[in-house]
């Protein structure tokens, strides 16, 4: 029960999970945030990350992506739900960072906003369905960049933050947001 729990914890958490002390993992239910036995496992879970498996899952589920938050009135209320949350939190015209975008549902309410967006995909296929329904529904002017990036970063208890996985050349996605 105990790994059931902390799996549905991680897909939530989209295969990556970063934290900065014991306890402060924010993916977690309170019941088990600052558990040191919770800790341990969701730490040999990260062990086992591998970003290739996660980008050719994504690859693979292609246009579903686009499409899977509008396939059932559930589906379209976590839509509605999200898109709320992200029209109270993040500020309009501002820069933005979208990590994990996927086929762009949010980039285009983020563009929609008045945003400027850099997206990044681990999945190639995400950032080419990103760019494609950016030009079919008009909101690749507020795109910035799409970048393939691989974002999971595992911080060890008490240290410093290090990527993981991926290509360690990759461009810095930060500095791409600030050049525009």
């Amino acid at each position: 029960m105990k790994y059931c729990k902390l799996m549905m914890s991680l897909q939530a958490a989209s295969s990556c999970v970063s934290w900065s002390k014991v306890g402060s993992a924010p993916f977690l239910p309170e019941s088990l945030s600052g558990n040191i036995e919770t800790i341990e496992v969701v730490e040999e879970i990260m062990s086992l990350y591998n970003p290739e498996w996660v980008s050719e899952f994504f690859d693979e589920y292609g246009d579903k992506e686009w499409h899977r938050l509008v396939q059932t009135p559930t589906e379209e209320v976590k839509l509605h739900i999200h898109s709320r949350y992200i029209r109270e939190h993040i500020p309009p015209g501002i820069r933005v960072l979208e990590v994990g975008a996927g086929a762009g549902r949010f980039t285009q309410i983020l563009v929609e906003m008045g945003n400027r967006v850099v997206v990044a995909d681990i999945s190639q296929v995400q950032l080419n369905l990103n760019r494609q329904h950016a030009a079919e529904l008009g909101f690749g002017n507020g795109v910035q960049d799409w970048m393939r990036l691989d974002f999971c970063f595992k911080q060890p208890l008490g240290g410093a933050g290090r990527p993981i996985g991926g290509n360690k050349t990759r461009p810095d996605p930060m500095a791409a947001a600030s050049t525009a």
